[in-house]
């Protein structure tokens, strides 16, 4: 955990310096893609130093995803429902994790866990680039625009 806090301390550094010149789209995008190369290092890893890296990877990217995210939710739900759409968003999340947990475990009875880890590691950067791909056409733009900004065709 100490080695992803060096990572997001330098993640959030660098936001900071960059936060001006970074669209949502690219902070939320470059964010996911570079967490799931995270990941999927971490789960071909067989040194210790690989391992590392691919958490200070994880943290570093986790700022970028992170801010793009919130200042995504801020921009599209309107401040009288934050709280609510925040709980249930909240409840779904904590359910899908919960069940998916369940998932992992009831696997590992009949699949080694590196197996699975470098699976699901694949599964993820796999739906991250379509995810990628999907936010930026141009009819997911309105979205990602912000307040007082026009929307441009080459984005």
């Amino acid at each position: 955990m100490s080695i992803t806090g060096i990572g997001s301390v330098g993640g959030a550094l660098v936001l900071t310096i960059m936060a001006n010149r970074l669209t949502i789209r690219s902070m939320i995008t470059c964010g996911m893609f570079m967490m799931a190369i995270g990941y999927v290092i971490y789960s071909l890893s067989s040194s210790f130093t690989a391992v590392m890296s691919s958490f200070i990877l994880l943290g570093f990217f986790n700022s970028f995803l992170n801010a793009g995210a919130l200042t995504f939710y801020q921009n599209n739900i309107p401040v009288e429902m934050m709280g609510r759409v925040t709980s249930i968003f909240q409840l779904l999340q904590s359910m899908l994790q919960v069940g998916y947990l369940s998932i992992i475990i009831l696997m590992t009875h009949l699949i080694p866990l590196k197996n699975i880890i470098i699976t699901l590691s694949l599964l993820l950067f796999a739906f991250t680039c379509l995810y990628v791909v999907v936010i930026f056409r141009y009819s997911f733009q309105r979205y990602f625009t912000e307040k007082g900004e026009e929307m441009s065709s080459d984005e």
